[in-house]
């Protein structure tokens, strides 16, 4: 994937970017790779321990499993919420929970 690959190398807004674009995929009929890339999204943002960006690649990881038609969404969702509220982004953990 050409934009992780110029983007990659560990900046703190890697995950984040990621997260954003999985969305936007799902937007533009791109399912498959939207789930892809929120899946590394997620796992990365665990393994740096980003709790900042983790709520968004969680909600990225759930809009692209819905689009897959798969299961899994609300549980990622409700993941979101709980790192949002655990971290005191409460308006996110709100909307999360809409």
């Amino acid at each position: 994937m050409l934009v992780r690959a110029a983007v990659s190398g560990g900046d703190e807004m890697e995950t984040w970017r990621a997260g954003l674009r999985a969305e936007a995929l799902v937007g533009v009929g791109r399912p498959e790779e939207a789930l892809e890339l929120a899946e590394w999204a997620t796992a990365v943002a665990r393994e740096r321990g980003m709790l900042w960006s983790l709520p968004l690649d969680l909600q990225a990881l759930a809009i692209a499993r819905a689009a897959n038609g798969l299961e899994g969404a609300e549980t990622a969702l409700g993941e979101a919420a709980e790192v949002a509220e655990r971290t005191r982004e409460r308006d996110r953990a709100a909307d999360l929970l809409r």
